[in-house]
């Protein structure tokens, strides 16, 4: 079975993600002693689709608190597991923190790497990339925010605030309790 290869080193990895097409992944770990970290490594980075996943579109870097805790004032690393995307130069994007399913993992991978996208004024991109999450992974706790940074990606895109009000509608209807309904319900007319 395939699994993940582990840079350990954090100025390596963000080295190799700079001469690839891939973003850093950053895996901040105190497995053994972090029941969290040790259940993200055995039941979350062992699983195909997450291995699938992160081979293709990061460069993957896990770094010991033991280890390298140098890394963890760097980072401003307070709890683990905490997850971090940068973009290409090296500023955070998205960060997790605590362990989260699978299914609820892949969805956040997939928000950091729109996040990205649009940190980066690829708008179009990163709005693919938002609805993609709100499409596949519905349940998740990523797919309302997702919905809404959709519609502000869309915006800023085209200029036009059409997008906007279809994403206020859209998390009205299918998350009305959620913070990113509120957020947007400013948009409805």
């Amino acid at each position: 079975m395939p699994r993940i290869e582990w840079v350990s080193d954090a100025d390596e990895g963000l080295d190799q993600a700079k001469g690839s097409q891939k973003l850093a992944l950053f895996s901040f770990t105190a497995a053994p002693d972090c029941s969290g970290c040790t259940q993200l490594d055995d039941e979350v980075y062992a699983e195909e689709d997450v291995v699938r996943f992160v081979t293709e579109c990061f460069v993957p870097i896990k770094i010991d608190i033991k280890k390298h805790p140098e890394s963890f004032a760097q980072f401003s690393v307070e709890w683990t597991p905490t997850v971090i995307i940068p973009d290409q130069n090296g500023r955070e994007r998205h960060r997790l923190v605590g362990f989260l399913p699978t299914e609820d993992f892949l969805a956040q991978l997939q928000f950091g790497i729109a996040k990205v996208a649009f940190s980066g004024k690829k708008y179009e991109e990163a709005r693919k990339g938002f609805v993609a999450v709100g499409r596949l992974y519905p349940e998740t706790s990523a797919a309302p925010e997702s919905i809404y940074w959709a519609g502000v990606s869309a915006y800023r895109d085209t200029g036009k605030i059409a997008p906007l009000a279809q994403c206020a509608s859209e998390l009205k209807l299918k998350y009305p309790e959620s913070d990113w309904a509120k957020k947007a319900s400013v948009w409805i007319k």
